[in-house]
């Protein structure tokens, strides 16, 4: 079906529809005498004026920070030690008079204070606005070991010098395991004396209430490892290779003599065997 217009000016307007006009392109004249190049000028100048203004912002804090008495080291605290006093974590180390806190170097700090056989790891850090904090880590001693003297040995096999002092740890005594390097700091490479070193370690860690009942830890050809406790005169086996299960019998047989009263009767407590305990 045709529709049929009454005027050509109806089909004129459907079919063009009214024209877009399209903006004005101003000339490098027109913008400048509108003024709108001095718009982005003047930001531009605000910019690096206020760029420059907190540029001398930092550095007037930076010099107060280097110059001002409020940042002079006044204080070290120590935290971690249980073993060490203060003063014997801080002998291999010593600060100038006067000295700033942000002069200190770290790294350097924690270099020196690892030279102490008894330090497993240091962390130093600045607390403003005038204490330095030291976090150790202490190496724990498990035993003392019988060699040319009587040295500590941690749970790592590290051999440690005594305390300054002469205070003791009550510590199981480690002995017969043969000759070892006997170097401060370092790990013994002695089997056996390793072997020790991790059952009075594996003892401390699973029940620390038996562990500081041992007395000391002796090597024998024929039996291997053997414990002594304190007030018990009968040795407790272990052989060559001690092991979990080991401990977990030694804490149940314990248990099972005492409950019955028969521990003054004991000669021995064999603990080698894989699902058996020989109680003679």
């Amino acid at each position: 079906m045709t529709q049929n217009f009454r005027h050509n000016s109806d089909l004129t307007a459907i079919v063009v529809g009214p024209q877009k006009k399209k903006p004005a392109v101003k000339t490098q004249e027109e913008v400048f005498d509108s003024g709108e190049h001095l718009t982005f000028v003047w930001r531009a100048v605000w910019l690096i004026l206020a760029i420059g203004l907190f540029g001398l912002f930092l550095w007037g804090i930076r010099s107060w920070v280097l110059h001002s008495n409020a940042f002079l080291l006044k204080s070290i605290t120590v935290r971690g030690n249980r073993i060490l006093e203060k003063e014997n974590i801080l002998k291999n180390v010593s600060f100038k008079k006067n000295m700033r806190l942000t002069d200190v170097e770290l790294s350097g700090i924690e270099g020196r204070l690892m030279k102490n056989p008894y330090l497993k790891s240091v962390v130093v850090f600045r607390r403003f606005p005038s204490t330095l904090e030291i976090e150790v880590e202490e190496r724990s001693p498990v035993a003392y070991v019988s060699g040319k003297k009587l040295w500590m040995v941690d749970d790592e096999g590290v051999i440690l010098p005594p305390l300054l002092g002469g205070e003791t740890l009550g510590l199981p005594v480690i002995t017969h395991t043969g000759k070892f390097q006997e170097k401060i700091g370092e790990a013994v490479k002695n089997k056996k004396l390793r072997k020790a070193v991790w059952l009075l370690s594996m003892m401390k860690t699973l029940d620390k209430n038996l562990y500081y009942q041992v007395n000391n830890v002796d090597y024998s050809v024929q039996k291997g490892m053997v414990v002594y406790l304190n007030k018990r005169s009968f040795p407790l086996y272990f052989g060559d290779s001690p092991a979990v299960r080991q401990i977990a019998y030694m804490q149940a047989i314990l248990k099972k003599l005492k409950r019955e009263r028969r521990v003054a009767n004991v000669q021995y407590i064999d603990l080698r065997f894989e699902n058996q305990v020989v109680v003679k």
